[in-house]
């Protein structure tokens, strides 16, 4: 999306997306693993998703409130700020999801159950 506005506040929002899909990257590794560890499920790999996704919810969501109400309602630079802090870690976690969700429905076990 391109920026609008001041330049150095869409580089600070670009870089803080991109350093928290890393983060969000070995998180998942390790919140997946322990989840796969004690209940190989869907339903485990389900609730691991949903710790991982509620941090990132909480404190995008809880910036985008300190700057409503510090600065204002801009509703184009708001989404921008908004999509680019929270897609890419997000994206990471769903797509971990997704492939571990394939990998545990085809496992012999989880064919047996």
């Amino acid at each position: 999306m391109p920026c609008e506005g001041e330049q150095l506040t869409c580089n600070i929002d670009d870089a803080v997306g991109g350093y928290a899909a890393i983060i969000w990257a070995g998180l998942g590794l390790v919140a997946f693993g322990i989840a796969l560890l004690f209940a190989n499920t869907r339903k485990a790999l389900a609730i691991a998703a949903i710790i991982l996704l509620a941090p990132l919810l909480f404190f995008v969501g809880g910036d985008l409130l300190e700057g409503w109400t510090y600065v204002g309602f801009y509703p184009y630079a708001d989404f921008r700020s908004f999509i680019s802090k929270l897609l890419p870690p997000a994206s990471l976690v769903l797509v971990q999801y997704l492939i571990l969700r394939f990998a545990v429905r085809s496992t012999p076990a989880a064919a047996a159950a």
